[in-house]
C-alpha cells in the first residue's frame, strides 16, 4: 500500500485520534434513523471512502431493508482498491463500483444521474469521517455536490463540532504523537522536501475555526512541482501545508445555506462534539 494510505490507516486506529470511533459507534446507533427519514430505497455515493470500514456500518443497516447500490470515490488509488476488497469480503453480492476522483475539482453530476438511470431514483451521498474537514475550499466542494444533485436527493454529513472550551483537546489530536505529522509531512517528499528542512507548527485559527499545519523553512528551499522548479523563500515565513475545519453549529448551518442546502435532521453525540447532518438541496 502507499505510505500515505498506510500512514492514514494508523491515525484512524491511533489512540491520540479517536473521531473515527466516535463516529463509527455514533453511525451504528442512528443508520436506522438516518434510512428512516430518507424513506425511499437510494444509491449510496461515499466520498473520501477510505478503507471501507466506515461505511461498512451503514451498508450493514441498509442491507436489512434493501440492496443497495454503492459507488465509492476517493483521491487514492489504493485506498479505492484497500475499501474494494474490505467491501468485497464483507458483502460478496454488493452491487458496487469505485471511481478515483477529486471531487474538489468540479462536479461529478454525470456519475450520480448515471446511477439513477440503472438503479434507484434517489442518490445518498456520504461525506463521513471529516472529509469536509479536511479540504481547502469547502465551499466549492459543496457547490459540487449541489451541482451533482436534484431536489429528491440527500447528504449526510460526519463532522466534529467546535467548542472553545474543547480547544486544547482537539490540538492534541494533531500535536499528540508522530502519526499526524508524518501523514501531513509525507506530502512534502513528493516535492523534493525533507522535514529536517523546516519547522512543523500546528496552531488553530479562531477566526476560521480550524486547525492550521505550517511549515517553516529554515532556509530558501528548492521545490519540484511536475517539471518546474520554484524556490520556497525563507522570508515567505511557512507553508501552508493541511486545514481541519471544527464548525460550531450555526456556522455550518451558515456554510450549508450559502452552498444552497437546508438541514432536515441533525444527530448529535450527547457532549455535542460530533454529529451527523442529513441536508437536502434547495430549489434554486
Amino acid at each position: 500500500m502507499h505510505s500515505g494510505a498506510k500512514i492514514w490507516k494508523k491515525l484512524t486506529n491511533s489512540k491520540v485520534y479517536n473521531i473515527s470511533k466516535i463516529e463509527k459507534k455514533f453511525l451504528k446507533k442512528e443508520s436506522k434513523e438516518v434510512i428512516k427519514e430518507i424513506n425511499t430505497k437510494f444509491n449510496i455515493i461515499d466520498m473520501g471512502c477510505g478503507d471501507g470500514g466506515t461505511v461498512y456500518i451503514f451498508l450493514r443497516q441498509v442491507s436489512k431493508r434493501f440492496t443497495p447500490k454503492y459507488c465509492a470515490l476517493d483521491i487514492s488509488k489504493e485506498m479505492l482498491a484497500k475499501s474494494n476488497v474490505f467491501l468485497e469480503k464483507k458483502f460478496p453480492k454488493l452491487n458496487s463500483e469505485f471511481h478515483q476522483l477529486d471531487f474538489e475539482e468540479g462536479n461529478f453530476a454525470y456519475l450520480t444521474e448515471n446511477l439513477k438511470e440503472k438503479n434507484y431514483k434517489t442518490n445518498l451521498i456520504l461525506l463521513l469521517t471529516n472529509t469536509l474537514d479536511n479540504v481547502v475550499d469547502r465551499s466549492r466542494v459543496l457547490t459540487n455536490i449541489r451541482e451533482s444533485m436534484t431536489l429528491n436527493d440527500y447528504l449526510l454529513i460526519g463532522i466534529e463540532l467546535f467548542d472553545i472550551k474543547r480547544t486544547q483537546n482537539i490540538l492534541k489530536q494533531y500535536t499528540k504523537g508522530s502519526i499526524v505529522r508524518r501523514l501531513v509531512l509525507n506530502a512534502l517528499k513528493n516535492y523534493g522536501v525533507n522535514e529536517k528542512d523546516g519547522e512543523w507548527v500546528v496552531d488553530f485559527n479562531t477566526n476560521k475555526i480550524q486547525i492550521e499545519i505550517r511549515f517553516i523553512p529554515k532556509k530558501d528551499l528548492p521545490i519540484k512541482i511536475g517539471r518546474r522548479k520554484i524556490i520556497l523563500k525563507k522570508k515567505n515565513k511557512s507553508l501552508l501545508l493541511a486545514v481541519s475545519y471544527k464548525p460550531t453549529p450555526k456556522s455550518l448551518q451558515l456554510l450549508l445555506a450559502n452552498s444552497d442546502f437546508f438541514i432536515k435532521k441533525s444527530f448529535l453525540v450527547p457532549n455535542e462534539n460530533y454529529a451527523f447532518v442529513l441536508c437536502k438541496p434547495t430549489q434554486w
